[in-house]
């Protein structure tokens, strides 16, 4: 059997429960028996993955989900690709003898210099795929990652009516099996959302680690603005984003597609559905060692030819935190203070 004798503490594992002492019984659906299994069953998962994960405590057998570490940070990767990461060899310093054997004679022909071609000129060689490379710190070849990008853009034609709204959306409804009413404002500066008497802000320029670090439901704000500007803006106007691979939601297939934003101290990956393009979920980083905020996107409403998400729900780890039903939407234009 496979027990636990060292855990980190800042670790996605520690925060779902997983203590020393604890015995390890499967992992991703398949039993785990010794640790050279459970170390080959972790090496085919990418990093940033949720698996599922069954152990025993000292309370009984629990199932839960554990999101995989990324083992390098960027910059160690990036170093490795760049080549700077190698270290030289030593290099062999010839005897004497060695010196006096390649000693060149004057009267030898030079035969490392290069013998001209053939013919009058020389043909310079066009390479039919240099269209095809795209160079970019962090990547083999960004070619194909903008090619993907693309391909997420195009399934999501339906939402180009977001393109011509106005600068600032206004949305209302109810907290789910609640009457407590909630209003969603969005502005280009300034987010904001009225749930009862309470009111939460947000500023719009993506500064919202200590946010994150408070597990505040005003990031679903944040989660739907980062959706309204992918929609009116284009990912490219929102931050630098890039595909990002695929991934499954809370451990359950089909996968999504997964396009990283960064924006302002944050980073946001926005999980895309494959057939239709409608955004499933958008999680937003902190600092290290930290839940990020989930933004689910669990169903849409198509209005006066608009479609948008009609029921959010907002969870840090595995706890849902707020679910809400919108039921009215409206672009709206705004003056310098931010009145309607």
């Amino acid at each position: 059997k496979v027990v636990v004798s060292n855990i980190l503490e800042t670790s996605d594992a520690f925060r779902r429960g997983i203590k020393y002492g604890d015995e390890i019984l499967s992992l991703a659906g398949r039993e785990i028996s010794s640790v050279n299994q459970l170390k080959n069953i972790l090496g085919i998962f990418p990093s940033d993955w949720r698996i599922p994960i069954r152990y025993r405590n000292q309370d009984g057998v629990v199932d839960s989900l554990i999101r995989l570490p990324r083992l390098h940070s960027e910059e160690e990767l990036w170093s490795v690709m760049d080549g700077e990461a190698e270290k030289e060899l030593p290099k062999e310093k010839p005897d004497k003898e060695k010196r006096d054997s390649k000693e060149k004679n004057p009267d030898e022909p030079d035969e490392s210099k290069e013998k001209p071609p053939s013919g009058s000129s020389k043909v310079k060689a066009i390479d039919p795929l240099a269209d095809r490379l795209e160079k970019r710190t962090g990547f083999v070849n960004y070619f194909f990652n903008r090619l993907e990008s693309k391909r997420i853009v195009q399934l999501q034609k339906g939402f180009e009516n977001w393109k011509e709204t106005k600068p600032s959306w206004r949305v209302r409804g109810t907290v789910l099996g609640e009457p407590t009413p909630i209003e969603i404002r969005i502005e280009k500066e300034q987010l904001s959302m009225k749930l009862g008497e309470r009111e939460l802000a947000l500023d719009g320029k993506g500064n919202w680690s200590k946010s994150i670090q408070q597990q505040d439901v005003s990031l679903l704000v944040a989660g739907l603005s980062l959706w309204r500007r992918w929609h009116r803006e284009g990912p490219s106007l929102i931050g630098d984003a890039h595909y990002f691979g695929e991934a499954p939601i809370e451990g359950k297939r089909p996968l999504l597609d997964i396009v990283r934003v960064t924006i302002g101290d944050v980073e946001s990956h926005i999980y895309s559905n494959r057939i239709n393009g409608d955004i499933e979920l958008i999680e937003i980083f902190g600092d290290d060692g930290l839940d990020p905020a989930e933004i689910y996107f669990e169903s849409y409403k198509e209005e006066n030819g608009m479609r948008w998400p009609n029921r959010i729900r907002i969870q840090y780890g595995l706890e849902p935190k707020l679910r809400i039903d919108l039921t009215q939407s409206e672009s709206i234009d705004v003056n310098v203070k931010g009145v309607p």
